[in-house]
């Protein structure tokens, strides 16, 4: 049987939510054929799906794709920006159940498709969910302030979560904060290390114990397809790094919320 084994390192990179721009999604996945070997510069004809509740679950989405493989067999698409078969990417509503995204093959290019595959999205949703720079989980600018970076009512009223959201940004290509809860301090491009540096005041950030949601909004002129982000930490500091597919890091604008554990420091 053909088969597709997808690759959903790129899914925590959900994309614009600026007015101008509709909302997507970077996918990737690596195509291989009934012998298991990578189908290379080839094109391929995609079907995409969102399932909502389980892997057999009623589409609320779908769409088209018709992406060229590269050398390593690779494919890199953004889910809402494919030829619309039915539904609103924008109008899913990510908090009503969990979602699954379903990918069909067709691996001459069409829509015969042959290979199928579904894979349950995890934290894709939550990003999405926060919805405008203001909101996220029903609060506002003023939660996040440092009197009340502990979230203790938060945690208390509602253990479901396991991440407590301690901060979040708008961030220019450049490292200008355009967006900001009032206790995100700073934030510096490091051309020495090809990285974002923020600061999150009366707080220290450990991509150990903590983890960012970093949503890309720039446009592919400026941030290629394939582009992914990067997540770490030093003195302190959230680290942001912009993956190409060949390795190398560059500048693109971006939207990030930082979470605690229930369990961290």
């Amino acid at each position: 049987m053909k088969r597709i084994l997808s690759v959903l390192a790129a899914v925590l990179i959900t994309a614009t939510l600026w007015a101008q721009s509709p909302e997507k999604m970077s996918y990737q996945a690596v195509i291989r054929n009934s012998s298991n070997q990578l189908v290379v510069n080839q094109s391929v004809g995609m079907q995409i799906s969102i399932l909502q509740d389980s892997v057999n679950g009623t589409a609320v989405f779908i769409e088209r794709h018709f992406p060229t493989t590269n050398i390593n067999g690779q494919i890199s698409i953004e889910i809402g920006e494919g030829t619309l078969v039915m539904g609103d990417f924008s109008g899913i509503d990510w908090a009503n159940g969990s979602f699954f995204i379903k990918s069909e093959t067709d691996l001459n290019g069409g829509a015969n498709y042959t290979i199928t595959g579904t894979s349950q999205l995890l934290s894709v949703p939550y990003s999405l969910y926060a919805g405008d720079a203001n909101k996220l989980d029903g609060m506002n600018s003023s939660d996040f302030s440092p009197a009340n970076h502990d979230h203790s009512d938060y945690a208390a009223n509602d253990h479901s979560h396991g991440l407590l959201p301690v901060a979040y940004g708008s961030i220019r290509y450049d490292g200008v904060i355009t967006t900001r809860s009032v206790n995100v301090e700073s934030c510096v491009w490091n051309s020495t290390y090809d990285r974002y540096e923020i600061t999150i005041k009366n707080d220290f950030y450990y991509s150990i114990d903590d983890i960012a949601v970093v949503t890309i909004s720039g446009s592919h002129s400026s941030c290629p397809a394939g582009t992914v982000a990067r997540q770490s930490s030093v003195s302190g500091k959230l680290l942001v790094y912009m993956v190409q597919a060949d390795g190398t890091n560059r500048q693109c604008s971006f939207r990030f919320v930082a979470y605690q554990g229930l369990n961290g420091y």
